[in-house]
């Protein structure tokens, strides 16, 4: 599938390797919150492959609004979606949901390759109050009751990691987990 994205930005295959990982019970229609959506992939192709009630796509650069928009329009037009712009520690769910996917970012603050572009900068490396622990456990605070977070991250983040998690995949470089609420 040939996805709309910006110049500054391109999905990578670790993102549709996530979706396939996931095995969702198809009896249930799920709530779906899909956090640093980006152009809308990971979200997309999860509703590609499962039923599900809805979707909300959380981004926090506005960049990505029209990717995303013409991206549901082309792919799931007749499922539920709400695109919400804001940064994760500023926006207050009205709902939890059943499930959240994410490909994060993989560097903390001050590490890794700086871009000079700095909407690339901000999809790859986390604010300066933000790590990927602190960030699960915001995800984690949005999740119902026996919901699950799946995300893929880089294996040498795995130590930031406190909550319970099962590995689902693991490659040279990247490690595909799934969270459960606790």
């Amino acid at each position: 599938m040939v996805y709309s994205q910006p110049k500054f930005y391109h999905f990578s295959e670790d993102s549709i390797h996530l979706v396939k990982l996931i095995k969702l019970d198809q009896r249930e229609q799920v709530h779906v919150l899909d956090v640093g959506a980006g152009c809308g992939v990971v979200g997309i192709e999860l509703a590609l492959r499962n039923s599900l009630a809805s979707i909300t796509f959380l981004e926090k650069e506005e960049s990505f609004k029209p990717y995303l928009k013409e991206n549901i329009e082309k792919f799931i037009p007749l499922i539920e979606t709400d695109i919400v712009i804001k940064d994760i520690m500023q926006y207050k769910f009205e709902r939890k949901f059943d499930l959240i996917i994410s490909n994060p970012p993989y560097f903390d603050f001050g590490k890794g390759r700086i871009s000079p572009e700095n909407e690339k900068q901000n999809c790859r490396t986390f604010s300066s109050e933000m790590n990927l622990s602190r960030w699960i456990d915001l995800c984690m605070s949005f999740l119902n009751p026996e919901g699950s977070l799946y995300l893929v991250n880089r294996k040498e983040n795995i130590n930031q990691i406190k909550n319970t998690y099962d590995v689902l995949d693991e490659n040279s470089k990247n490690i595909y987990l799934k969270l459960i609420y606790k």
